[in-house]
């Protein structure tokens, strides 16, 4: 199948958590597509990163984080009832007191675990919802750029131009793809530039500007999904996810790969217009030249999120274990057969 045949495919898959498989796949073979035409000494790419992306929301599709998800929701439940009781047991006597406080924190407890577990399914709708949404409109942009641009020598600026201008202006939030213009007009700026270090930090920008485009889409979804009660408790305990052979954590800072804070040709920002993406006055990375504190507190804020994805993604650019296969080789083809398979996934 083509690209676009196999998004459309995906996206025609009634049964979710298959859908989310699919979708994982098209974002994995958009990966290698994009990497063999920018070059292998491109690194990662939006898709490369969509597929771990798309591997963590399956866990929330498959209902995996609900024996981790009610604990979280049992402790922030409790801490609620408890203040709740403590505010009933005002004018009570002493020997009263403790038992309204359990009582009520007991209560608090019991009614957030019964909340969390009615919300897995509406979480897990808005997340299939967003992983839907991503493949359908940066996948498909993806699928004509290839589908425009074969293997070989870069496109002439003129053609770039005119594929850019095909796509939709505005802002994501209103359905415009204003950042994915600037997106794939820097991939093609980084498939034609020589130099490795101008190579990378157009690589780095593209990805950061397809990146912004996917979350300010995902804004809506995320709210949804996560309840406001358990927002810093989730993001704390319940965010981690795999990218290729590494387990991270979003709650922790970003850490060092082989001693290094970022990637050869990613140290020193010398385009302007990355340097004003990470460190202008509305800049994306508020840990200037430093890993520390990227750790994220509410995973539900943008800007928390970016934050932490900048580092990420600057540290990680020429990581191969990025493009491991998403799962083994007899799993594909049950994916490609119509069926969920067997095993962890």
């Amino acid at each position: 199948m083509s690209a676009m045949e196999t998004i459309d495919d995906a996206l025609a898959t009634a049964d979710p958590v298959l859908c989310n498989l699919k979708i994982t796949l098209a974002h994995s073979e958009l990966s290698i597509g994009l990497h063999e035409r920018l070059g292998p000494e491109s690194g990662a790419n939006f898709h490369t990163w969509a597929v771990w992306g798309s591997k963590k929301a399956g866990r929330t599709i498959r209902r995996e984080d609900i024996p981790v998800l009610p604990v979280a929701a049992t402790a922030a439940g409790g801490a609620v009832g408890a203040g709740a009781g403590a505010i009933a047991a005002v004018g009570s006597n002493r020997r009263g007191r403790p038992v309204l406080v359990a009582g009520a924190a007991a209560a608090g407890a019991l009614a957030t675990r019964m909340q969390v577990h009615r919300g897995l399914d509406t979480a897990a709708e808005q997340i299939l919802g967003g992983n839907v949404t991503v493949l359908d409109d940066i996948g498909r942009a993806t699928a004509r750029f290839l589908d425009a641009f074969p293997a070989g020598d870069p496109p002439p600026r003129e053609a770039v131009e005119e594929f850019v201008a095909a796509l939709r202006p505005g802002a994501p939030s209103t359905d415009g793809q204003d950042l994915l213009r600037l997106a794939f007009t820097d991939y093609a700026l980084a498939w034609r530039e020589r130099e490795e270090r101008p190579r990378v930090q157009y690589m780095l920008l593209a990805n950061l500007n397809a990146i912004l485009h996917e979350h300010e889409r995902l804004e809506p979804y995320i709210d949804a999904a996560v309840p406001s009660a358990l927002r810093r408790v989730i993001t704390s305990r319940l965010l981690d996810f795999r990218v290729g052979s590494e387990d991270l954590s979003v709650h922790a800072d970003v850490p060092r790969v082989d001693g290094r804070r970022y990637a050869h040709g990613l140290t020193q920002i010398d385009n302007p217009e990355l340097f004003l993406f990470l460190n202008g006055p509305a800049g994306w990375d508020r840990t200037r030249d430093t890993l520390t504190g990227s750790g994220a507190g509410d995973w539900t804020q943008l800007r928390d999120r970016m934050n932490y994805i900048c580092d990420l993604f600057r540290s990680r650019q020429f990581d191969p274990g990025l493009f491991a296969a998403p799962y083994k080789d007899a799993q594909v083809a049950a994916i490609r057969a119509g069926r969920v398979p067997d095993g962890p996934l």
